[in-house]
């Protein structure tokens, strides 16, 4: 799957650093550097030009294998997002048990996000199982994240679904929200067609 909604579904993480660099156009019409990314060994970072010239960090990814086993795996990410002037501004974890079947894969995984005293707190619960039948990759994702009283509640549900076809990947993805005080799935449902991606 070329696409990635979550961090902890981009598996396939290469072991050589590389390092891709963004560039925009200023209002002179020249192109300039704006955002520089590097992996190495699955670890990426994005790294800014700060106003006194030199590289910050923005996001710092950090992926674990935690247990890797015959069609199962455990694996620890870890965000870290910074300010303009490189400060550690909030962390994200994510633990993903990831289960491996004949024709797909179903992954639990638990989010915990940092508070205003930089404490991880539990703040999501999400369930991917991706299922495959010749060039169609479908994944349902449920999300439910802790209510009112304290107890975790399917919050959203998604629906993508890839055919890769040649070169050519196709994706669309509908997404089906709670409206606050609802007791149903599809208060809020939107679908979409992302643009074609070409291998390269």
């Amino acid at each position: 799957m070329r696409y990635c909604f979550y961090p902890f579904l981009c598996a396939g993480l290469a072991l050589a650093q590389s390092s891709t660099t963004e560039y925009t156009v200023d209002l002179s019409g020249h192109r300039v550097a704006s955002a520089e990314f590097v992996s190495k060994d699955g670890d990426k970072a994005e790294l800014i030009q700060s106003i006194n010239g030199r590289k910050v960090p923005v996001e710092r990814t950090e992926v674990k294998v935690l247990t890797e086993q015959p069609g199962h795996k455990v694996t620890e990410t870890i965000v870290r997002r910074y300010d303009a002037d490189g400060r550690l501004s909030a962390t994200e974890r994510t633990v993903s048990d990831e289960t491996k079947n004949a024709s797909g894969s179903t992954i639990q995984a638990t989010v915990y996000r940092s508070d205003a005293n930089g404490r991880l707190q539990e703040s999501e619960r999400r369930t991917i199982e991706s299922q495959t039948q010749g060039a169609t990759t479908t994944a349902d994702v449920t999300i439910a994240r802790a209510g009112l009283s304290g107890s975790f509640e399917t919050a959203e549900k998604r629906k993508i679904v890839t055919v890769v076809d040649g070169n050519t990947t196709r994706e669309s993805e509908s997404v089906a929200r709670h409206a606050q005080g609802s007791r149903g799935i599809g208060d809020a449902r939107q679908s979409r067609r992302l643009a074609d991606l070409e291998d390269e």
